[in-house]
């Protein structure tokens, strides 16, 4: 009897240790130095109105852009030489519950359409307004609410230190994003199909900003490798098999 419980009990650790949350550990800056206020209901921050370029030290990759979900949290510890750990998270999984499914449809909406204008795959910036557009686009879905979004009006808005150029991508990119105009009419027809990553900080989301990030896109070649945990469960359930079996004979 002991042997045959042997295997099941190896797979099941093996399933629990698969399904375990990563934690990345993350260090990164500010990719432009443009500074600008931002309010909130009565809440007023001044931040930078930028993506953070970031190393990922868990998985070896440089030099990939970070969104700031959070423009009233800090990150401090994402630009301490230690790093901060966050969990990885693909946006539309279920697992993601601190945005809603429209935020989700709308963040996605806006990285399909937006991003290959604003920079290219390397991470490298092509249009300066554009990537400055994206961020505020961000904040303002994550933290307007509902109704149409104007980023000089409403709860949530920028209030000084900004160019004319900056806030017209911005409201236009908005009215794309609710569908209020055409995505082709501000020359953002085509979609990409990006996958998008929800870093958020150990501890919760109010310990840093959570982080959004595009990892992929249909374009992309990639040679298939098994995850850890995947080997574990094979290894785990061979060894466990194999040991069922000397024990039977």
């Amino acid at each position: 009897m002991k042997a045959t419980l042997l295997f099941p009990v190896c797979f099941a650790l093996a399933i629990a240790l698969s399904s375990a949350t990563r934690a990345d550990v993350l260090t990164g800056h500010v990719s432009m130095g443009t500074w600008s206020t931002l309010i909130s209901g009565n809440y007023t921050n001044s931040v930078y109105v930028s993506p953070m370029t970031v190393t990922n030290h868990t998985t070896g990759q440089s030099a990939f852009l970070l969104f700031c979900g959070d423009y009233n949290t800090s990150t401090s510890g994402a630009f301490s030489s230690s790093g901060q750990e966050y969990n990885p998270i693909a946006l539309n999984s279920t697992s993601v519950d601190i945005y809603s499914d429209a935020q989700k449809n709308q963040l996605s909406s806006l990285f399909g359409h937006a991003y290959s204008s604003a920079f290219d795959l390397n991470g490298n910036i092509l249009n300066v307004d554009y990537a400055q557009a994206m961020q505020l686009a961000i904040w303002t879905i994550l933290h307007e609410g509902t109704g149409n979004y104007n980023i000089l009006e409403g709860s949530f808005r920028l209030v000084d230190n900004y160019t004319l150029s900056v806030v017209n991508a911005t409201n236009s990119i908005l009215d794309a994003v609710l569908g209020n105009i055409s995505w082709e009419a501000i020359g953002m027809d085509v979609f990409t199909d990006y996958d998008l990553t929800v870093y958020i900080a150990e501890g919760g989301k109010n310990v840093s900003q959570t982080l959004i990030s595009v990892t992929g896109s249909p374009n992309r070649e990639e040679v298939a490798t098994p995850e850890p945990a995947t080997m574990l469960i094979f290894g785990l359930g061979l060894a466990g098999l194999g040991l069922a079996r000397r024990m039977k004979k």
